[in-house]
């Protein structure tokens, strides 16, 4: 068998120069994190139930210098042990950078303060993975309890149990038709076994319109703590 050793030694000659270079691979995973916050707690409208409380989360990510492709939301209670992705939490698009968690009814506190945790990593169209991000932490007081509407005043009046005092304020508003009515915010700091208590008018400015279904959002803070209770009422 001939063989060109001139050829075989340039061949070899080339494939050691090409050696030199380094391969650049693809990395396994994206760099950085998103960086996660908890804004505060709003009403958001649910197809089934109307209008519903809920935990308003916003993130940011710049550095993988890929389109992403997914976000992935995790969450833990103060009874859980572990972070866990739960309703509607996963494949969240690319392009979206807020989530609505909306809250069931036995997940807040009867007595005290617990705290909600967030943490969210983003995915790639090629499927890797960001790390992480820190956790955000929601504190959560329990509901305010609405008392009493009078439609023929339009008055209207709640408490709260939370210890130590509290701010609460109400929101007035007439299902899909973008107008609201914010009552002014009040302080109280009641006595050890009494509620705070509160209470609010619908100005004549709000006036009936076309809708039959109006919410009032009551609002409580207690130090960085947040509640929300949405109450139905007929058009006053």
């Amino acid at each position: 068998m001939f063989v060109n050793y001139g050829l075989y030694v340039v061949a070899l000659i080339i494939l050691q120069w090409l050696s030199c270079f380094p391969v650049d691979p693809q990395p396994y995973h994206l760099s950085g994190s998103p960086r996660l916050q908890c804004r505060g707690m709003v009403p958001v409208t649910d197809p089934v139930e109307g209008y519903r409380e809920a935990i308003h989360l916003t993130w940011t990510y710049g550095e993988s210098g890929q389109p992403v492709h997914t976000y992935t939301l995790l969450r833990r209670f103060t009874s859980d042990s572990v972070f866990d992705v739960f309703s509607r939490s996963r494949q969240i698009p690319g392009d979206t950078m807020h989530f609505y968690d909306i809250l069931e009814n036995q997940v807040y506190p009867v007595n005290g303060i617990d705290s909600v945790q967030y943490r969210i990593f983003a995915v790639d169209t090629l499927g890797r993975s960001s790390d992480t991000s820190d956790a955000c932490t929601f504190l959560l007081a329990p509901q305010p309890v609405f008392s009493l509407y009078d439609p023929s005043t339009r008055c209207f009046n709640w408490e709260s149990w939370i210890r130590g005092g509290s701010t609460s304020w109400a929101v007035v508003f007439p299902a899909g038709e973008g107008r609201e009515w914010t009552s002014p915010r009040r302080d109280d700091f009641p006595f050890t076994n009494e509620p705070a208590r509160f209470s609010a008018c619908i100005p004549d400015s709000m006036n009936t319109g076309s809708g039959e279904q109006w919410y009032i959002a009551l609002y409580l803070r207690a130090n960085e703590a947040w509640s929300l209770l949405l109450e139905a009422i007929d058009a006053p």
